[in-house]
């Protein structure tokens, strides 16, 4: 006789479980960053595809490692990845059925920025288009400096 189990509830918590575990180790991760004063506040344009024009600027707070390099996770295989393609394909869409527009995070290169462009994405930004920068570099004299921060960096108002 063989007996069968449904095990996929099991799966189901184990892999919830799985999440949680993740979101409280960066949670850790965050929390020792910000102890140490490894946390920093960037600027990187969003540039309108269609015309090359920025249009705003994201604030993005960056995270770096106990090395100084910055913790950042792209998907960066739009160019080479057909199922890529199609999930942006999809997201357009269902943007534009809802009335709203696009924004592509990770715009490394050329190539990429004209296959966004190509389906359909409105904005975006990334290295491709320019690197984060201290808030201080791309806004110039639009910030009032109020002193040395904690780590002798100065710090916008």
């Amino acid at each position: 006789m063989v007996v069968f189990s449904d095990i996929s509830q099991r799966k189901a918590d184990e892999l919830r479980l799985g999440e949680q575990m993740d979101r409280v180790t960066w949670a850790g991760h965050v929390h020792e960053a910000l102890n140490e004063e490894r946390m920093e506040l960037h600027a990187q344009p969003i540039v309108e595809l269609a015309t090359g024009r920025t249009v705003q600027h994201e604030l993005l707070i960056r995270m770096r490692d106990r090395n100084g390099a910055l913790v950042i996770e792209f998907v960066r295989d739009l160019v080479v990845n057909q199922a890529s393609q199609e999930v942006v394909r999809a997201i357009v869409g269902l943007a534009r059925g809802f009335g709203q527009r696009t924004v592509a995070e990770g715009a490394e290169d050329h190539r990429t920025l004209d296959l966004l462009r190509e389906l359909g994405v409105d904005y975006a930004q990334g290295y491709g288009i320019a690197r984060p920068a201290a808030v201080a570099e791309v806004l110039g004299g639009q910030i009032r400096r109020t002193g040395d921060g904690p780590a002798g960096r100065r710090h916008p108002s």
